[in-house]
């Protein structure tokens, strides 16, 4: 027995010892690949000489330097922009790229063309220095961006930027704005928006990040006047709630002096070095009441709307007529001291911003033609419903510009003229494929977060992004057009599939096992936690006092006439002005004269929004009713062939639908 004992002492001394032979094997490889780490921060060059290089580059540039490319080169965390009065520009600027090795910054700008689908490059000496995680909105006047990023080759280095800079939208050529005030301190990842009828660009949030201590996040609000060319640090009452720092979220406006803002990312600090990282999913109100200075500016917590999608953070946002759309985004769970389980999102929703509610999107297959198949004398029955539906397209035309019914027509007649002008120039040129020919695929774009949304006219094109798998960081090169009046697929306009890498284990991962290892390599670090606590977020949500509902939301008994199956807007409109007369004098106290333009406009933005928010319901409804062989009523509606009879109008039920979602590991990082 004694000697049994003796021997398994032995064994388990030598399995010991050889634990620790090969732990000091591991060790011995760490500080060897530490010391290759220390060399590559002795080549990377010095922040200063980076942006000395770049302004040597800008000065021996063009004034401005114009080329048509097929596409921009890869990069994430750039800015894409619609031009605000032509809807077939998008802007593209700045943004960077990755090699494995080394970071590339770029502050050229790429001009789309939505009709024509071609890409134009162009370069100015005047252009800002190149930089990524910035912000531009759109003016009348031109294109402004401020802010961003720039780091070393090896990211051993940050700069960020405070700089304000506006495009011409004529000449494409950059000025640097000097206005007056003092201007907000750098940052990156903060948003910007235009309010207060154009007079303002609103400024709120970002982060710090120097490499040299902890990054730090801001919930400071800034004002530019575009008026008295000045910067003003907005002054808010003394008495209230303000959203706590952040980076990311969406801020966008609503009316003339209401802004909607919600979403982030932020961190607090827990105890020593360890800081908690917060996905954010609140909502608050700006209100814009006087001057940002004269300390009347307030923020209001307010209710999350109604089916709002699932807490995330990087999810791209953009506004499309009355509506906010949102695409992609991740959320992060912790599953250990360093691991985290990471969904990835590819669903796109849209926010109805009048009526506070949150709507899916989701694409579908053409509806199929009820018209296949018809004989002569019905195809010719049909003939007076079209001429018909242009008429009554040019008398709304009409109604709402305030002229008659042959002015209308004359500008019909104009920009049909225009368009078949673009035709003929876009068939001279056979080198690129026009966006509506291209192929539609029922599969939404890969999930990713990060990405730049924008719409040009009813198109919404998705560019760019990233997505993690395991350890492994993908960052898409891609541009998808999504139609958001048919939502009949998506269009791929450049970029393949993503090919995602299965990982391989290795002994270097059993370093995680290491006491020794994670306390040498802990020492002097920065650590992350991620905290996503959304049920604690909703309870104290409940029990805050919250903003009532914004104007234009349901009553109890709803006297907004619902649309019809099959039923355009112009129809719509057409059907229901009366009714949506009566809605604005008696629901939003509108004090305008019931005849006058003022308010036929009112009402008419108002069912634009419903006819809207009611589509994606009403549209599969259309395919059953299509499916079931009942086809569209000459006035709206469906009727069944074989009974001539009007199918039952739509009910108000909305149906849940299950998102195509992607769940992935990741090892903790910071979202930004």
């Amino acid at each position: 027995m004694g000697k049994d004992k003796a021997a398994a002492a032995a064994a388990k001394k030598a399995r010991a010892t050889a634990k620790m032979a090969k732990k000091g094997d591991k060790k011995t490889k760490k500080l060897a690949s530490k010391a290759r780490e220390d060399d590559s921060d002795e080549d990377d060059m010095d922040i200063d000489a980076v942006l000395a290089a770049f302004h040597a580059d800008q000065a021996s540039r063009q004034a401005v330097h114009e080329e048509s490319v097929p596409k921009p080169a890869h990069r994430i965390n750039a800015t894409l922009t619609p031009h605000p009065t032509n809807r077939k520009e998008l802007f593209l600027f700045g943004g960077e790229s990755y090699n494995g090795t080394f970071s590339h910054f770029y502050n050229d700008l790429h001009v789309y063309n939505a009709d024509r689908n071609t890409w134009v490059r162009y370069t100015s000496k005047t252009a800002p220095l190149p930089r990524s995680s910035h912000q531009a909105v759109a003016t009348a006047d031109g294109l402004f961006v401020f802010g961003g990023e720039l780091s070393s080759p090896r990211g051993n280095e940050f700069r960020h930027f405070n700089d304000l800079w506006m495009l011409s939208w004529a000449t494409r050529s950059w000025s640097m704005v000097r206005g007056g005030g003092v201007a907000p301190p750098a940052r990156s990842g903060h948003r910007m928006c235009v309010a207060g009828n154009g007079r303002y660009i609103l400024l709120f949030g970002g982060f710090q990040d120097t490499s040299a201590q902890a990054t730090k996040y801001l919930d400071d609000l800034w004002a530019f006047d575009l008026v008295g060319e000045a910067w003003v640090q907005v002054k808010l009452t003394v008495v209230g709630q303000k959203p706590e720092p952040r980076s990311g979220g969406t801020l966008v406006p609503v009316s003339p002096t209401e802004c909607l803002m919600f979403g982030g990312y932020t961190k607090k600090k827990v105890s020593g070095k360890v800081y908690r990282g917060t996905i954010l999913n609140d909502y608050w109100t700006l209100k814009l009441v006087g001057e940002p200075a004269a300390g009347t500016w307030s923020w209001h917590k307010r209710k999350r709307p109604g089916a709002a999608p699932t807490p995330r953070v990087g999810a791209a946002t953009c506004l499309h007529r009355n509506r906010l759309i949102s695409f992609g985004g991740v959320f992060d769970t912790k599953e250990g001291e360093e691991t985290l389980s990471s969904v990835f999102y590819n669903s796109c929703s849209a926010l109805s911003i009048q009526l506070g509610k949150w709507y899916e999107l989701k694409v579908r297959p053409p509806r199929k033609n009820p018209a296949a198949g018809a004989t002569v004398n019905q195809l010719q029955a049909r003939r007076p419903v079209k001429e018909s539906r242009d008429r009554e397209l040019l008398e709304l035309q009409a109604k709402l510009n305030g002229t008659s019914l042959e002015e209308a027509a004359s500008a019909a007649a104009a920009d049909a003229g225009a368009d078949a002008g673009d035709d003929g120039d876009m068939e001279e040129d056979e080198t690129h494929a026009k966006l509506k020919d291209l192929p539609t695929t029922m599969v939404m774009p890969h999930p990713r977060f990060g990405a730049a949304t924008a719409c040009a006219g009813d198109m919404l094109f998705i560019y760019s992004g990233t997505y993690e798998q395991g350890e492994k960081e993908y960052t898409l090169d891609d541009l998808h057009a999504i139609d958001l009046v048919k939502l009949d697929g998506v269009r791929r306009v450049f970029g393949n599939e993503i090919q995602i890498e299965e990982e391989r284990e290795s002994d270097d991962d059993d370093d995680d096992d290491d006491p020794e290892a994670d306390d040498d390599e802990g020492e002097g670090e920065e650590v992350t936690t991620i905290s996503a606590s959304v049920e604690a977020d909703d309870k104290q949500n409940a029990g805050e006092a919250e903003e009532e509902a914004p104007d234009g939301e349901k009553p109890a008994e709803d006297p907004r006439p619902a649309p019809l199956v099959f039923e355009n807007l112009q129809k719509y409109w057409r059907r229901t002005q009366p009714k949506w007369m009566y809605w604005c004098i008696n629901y939003t106290g509108l004090k305008l004269d019931p005849g006058s333009k003022e308010m036929r406009t009112e009402a008419f933005v108002r069912a634009e929004e419903f006819w809207w928010m009611e589509r994606e319901r009403l549209r599969e409804l259309e395919d059953a009713y299509l499916d079931a062989g009942l086809v569209p009523g000459a006035d709206g509606g469906v009727f069944d062939p074989a009974v001539a009879d009007l199918a039952p109008p739509p009910d108000d039920s909305n149906q849940v639908v299950q998102k195509d979602d992607t769940q992935q590991q990741r090892t903790v990082g910071q979202r930004r």
